[in-house]
Order: C-alpha cells, then structure tokens, then sequence
C-alpha cells in the first residue's frame, strides 16, 4: 500500500490461507483513503481472480497528515533526481578533464618507451620538479608533444570545465542541498 510514493502499509498474501498461490494483480486505494480494493490471482490449474476489500479507515482519518507527507516525499524525490543529474554533469566535465590529460601523458608514455627510459612518467616529472632538469626523453616530450600553444589549449579546455563544475556546485547544488 503506497501513496505518492511512500510507503503506507503491506499486504501479505501468504496470510490468506485460503488462497491456493495467490498474487497481487492490481490494487487500488479510494480517494478518501478510507477503503483498499485488491483483485488477487490464485495460480491453479485454472486461473481465478478474487475481489478483495479493506478497511484502511485508520489511514483515511489521518489523511491530511499523510498528503503533507506524500507532498514532501514527492519534492524530496524531485530535489534527489536534480542532484543525481547535476553530479552527472560535474562528472561529465570530469571525464573530459580526464581524457585530455590522458591523451597528453599517453604521447608522454610513449616517448618514455622509445627512449627506454628507466622512470616511469610520474618519477620523470618529478625528477624534474626536484632538480630542476629534464631528461631527453622529458625533454622531447615537453618541446614537441607538449609546445607551448599546446598547453594554453589544454589550460583553457581544463579552466572552462573547471569553471562549468564550480557553476553547478556554487549555484545548483548547494541550492539542491539546502532544499534538502
């Protein structure tokens, strides 16, 4: 038993025991919420289908009550899914921060394995940063796959994905988040 996509109640059909195998085909709830109708199928050689009526007078004299509830729940599942498509689209933006960088090491890769360097690519680069000079192979690498035009594409691809995640968590995430 739900209604607006919460959960009210339960109806186990394994406690009718006068029922042979019996499932729940379709159920309905009246729009005072005061009765429940469920037509019920029982699973022998011959297929029968029975009417069944409850009395969910409980339910309906805390109506009011339970439509709040459903309209909150509802704005809850509504405000969830935005988030659920927001954090797609930051991760979205992710990717592609992810595949230009990868495309960019894999051309850095590759002249390691040329020149059989010994290092891998993050012991190159950091043997860079800490002395301060590059090996041929870092060399190669940063004259001829990575020039200079090169890395101001890359900055400005990588700042507008930034700046596109930075927009949807400032503005509609956190709003998401406080509605929440």
């Amino acid at each position: 038993l739900s209604y607006s996509g919460f959960l009210l109640g339960e109806i186990d059909v394994a406690l009718l025991p006068q029922y042979k195998k019996p499932s729940i085909v379709r159920s309905a709830l009246s729009s005072d919420l005061s009765m429940l109708a469920v037509i019920l199928e029982e699973k022998l050689p011959m297929k029968r289908f029975h009417l069944l009526t409850f009395d969910t007078s409980i339910v309906s004299s805390k109506r009011h009550e339970i439509q709040a509830i459903g309209h909150q729940f509802q704005h809850i599942h509504q405000a969830m899914a935005k988030m659920e498509e927001i954090l797609s689209a930051i991760k979205s933006k992710w990717d592609e921060i992810q595949t230009l960088l990868k495309t960019q090491f894999d051309a850095f890769r590759t002249i390691l394995r040329d020149h059989a360097a010994e290092g891998t690519m993050e012991e190159e680069l950091l043997a860079l940063l800490v002395r301060g000079m590059a090996s041929p192979s870092t060399r190669q690498f940063l004259q001829n796959a990575l020039p200079e035009a090169s890395l101001k594409r890359l900055r400005k691809s990588i700042e507008i994905s930034c700046a596109d995640m930075t927009q949807l968590i400032a503005a509609d995430l956190s709003s998401m988040s406080e509605i929440l």
